[in-house]
């Protein structure tokens, strides 16, 4: 117990550990789309996921001129991610991108999706995300590899607004137009000003800085990351060469009061921490290798 009271105390205090590596964020989009400037509602207007990635200066998502994949298709038609997320777990095995990011759905025209905790590696600086407005053709609101290293630092705040994009792969002119694809597929273009919008944007995106992480509060051995931190109700578990036998959580004086069996063998592991009162814990990863690390969690 005490090597890992020890241990936790050296985490925190020893000012060596902290460069600047990892930057700890909170996302949110505000949609404020109404029918003053948007155009008549559709029945059921509605967001689809906020889904995104990011990633460095290799890979491109979408662009506005540019041609949609299938995977910005697939959102932008249907709300449907499964072919983004396939691309982007291509760019991760690429080695262009950290990961995949899995935000909520907003059933209601107003309100906000919350993206809280995203951990942001410095090799992978770029924000790329997108969601459907619903029920439409094939329209979106997007951002596209916003650095957040622009300046050689962590941008503290960012505001951004929001209008609405055209995918490029459905002809449809009002939000409840039947299906009309378009082959081949046009450029992604700008839809402010364009009826049933007017130049007035569509929602904002917000992104604040949280924290900066060190070096030994990221780094892992088997490059093991843990998203969120700080987390709330579920933490989830990514490895990249092996998988783990055991996830074991510490309080700070060293007592285990959590303990997770990864009998699936998978190397993405999904792991409920609601029975976790707030404050710091020491989540140690045990890889089948017999290899094993210790991490700094912080439990909001």
């Amino acid at each position: 117990m005490k090597n890992f009271t020890l241990l936790f105390l050296f985490l925190c205090f020893n000012p060596l550990l902290f460069s600047q590596t990892t930057a700890v964020y909170d996302v949110v989009f505000n949609s404020i789309w109404n029918e003053a400037d948007h155009g008549t509602f559709p029945n059921n207007p509605h967001w689809s996921k906020l889904v995104g990635v990011n990633h460095n200066a290799n890979i491109t998502f979408l662009e506005l001129g540019g041609i949609a994949s299938q995977g910005i298709e697939d959102v932008a038609e249907l709300g449907i991610n499964d072919a983004f997320e396939a691309e982007v777990q291509t760019s991760i095995t690429n080695g262009n991108a950290q990961q995949y990011i899995d935000g909520d759905q907003l059933a209601t025209a107003t309100g906000n999706i919350e993206v809280l905790g995203l951990q942001i590696s410095e090799d992978y600086p770029l924000l790329t995300l997108v969601s459907m407005i619903a029920p439409s053709p094939d329209w979106m609101i997007a951002v596209n590899g916003v650095n957040l290293r622009a300046s050689g630092t962590w941008e503290n705040s960012l505001v951004i607004d929001l209008y609405v994009y055209d995918a490029g792969t459905d002809s449809g002119m009002n939000y409840s137009s039947p299906n009309a694809d378009i082959t081949p597929h046009v450029p992604i273009t700008s839809l402010s000003g364009v009826a049933p919008f007017n130049t007035e944007k569509v929602g904002t995106l917000t992104i604040t800085l949280q924290q900066v992480l060190g070096v030994n509060d990221i780094e892992t051995t088997n490059h093991i990351q843990l998203f969120p931190n700080p987390a709330t109700s579920v933490l989830q578990i990514s490895t990249e060469t092996t998988s783990l036998s055991e996830v074991v959580f510490y309080d700070v004086l060293g007592k285990k009061v959590k303990s997770y069996k990864n009998t699936s063998n998978s190397k993405e592991l999904r792991i409920d921490i609601n029975s976790l009162t707030t404050g710091v814990y020491l989540v140690k990863s045990i890889a089948n290798d017999g290899s094993n690390n210790i991490q700094r969690l912080l439990v909001k």
